[in-house]
């Protein structure tokens, strides 16, 4: 159990690229247009965008690197602006996904998952962060 948080950051990046491919063809979607509003159009500029960083997350997390961390961090809440949720094929799950009446149940299990993934990539940050500053018992005999 050794190599969790390794494991986990492989899991994350492999739902980030999954991810990336299901959507990769709204990349070059931009739909701007004067009759929307400004909101509309900002956030029509900033999906492309999300989705570029997911690809830059992913090999962020696997290579353990502090930007993959802080990139992750910021696509947090993007990630329920644009409904890109790294667990949202859950939703396929259910027999109600064609139902627009009411929010699929699976859904909201994908978003609380969602909010797992962010608690679990602080908790491996932080720990790898630590292992790394803390210096190690031959560092340590070496200096005395």
């Amino acid at each position: 159990m050794k190599n969790w948080k390794h494991t986990c950051l492989i899991v994350f990046a492999l739902l980030d690229a999954i991810l990336l491919g299901r959507f990769i063809g709204s990349i070059f979607h931009v739909g701007l247009s004067r009759e929307l509003p400004v909101w509309y159009q900002a956030l029509c500029i900033a999906r492309p965008l999300f989705l570029v960083s997911l690809a830059i997350s992913a090999f962020g997390l696997v290579a353990k690197r502090t930007w993959g961390f802080i990139v992750s961090y910021v696509q947090f809440p993007f990630r329920f602006v644009f409904v890109f949720l790294s667990f949202g094929f859950l939703s396929l799950l259910s027999p109600e996904s064609g139902s627009h009446h009411h929010i699929n149940p699976m859904i909201i299990t994908a978003m609380v998952l969602e909010g797992l993934r962010l608690v679990t990539t602080i908790i491996i940050h932080l720990r790898i962060t630590k292992d790394s500053t803390v210096p190690s018992e031959s560092a340590l005999s070496a200096v005395q």
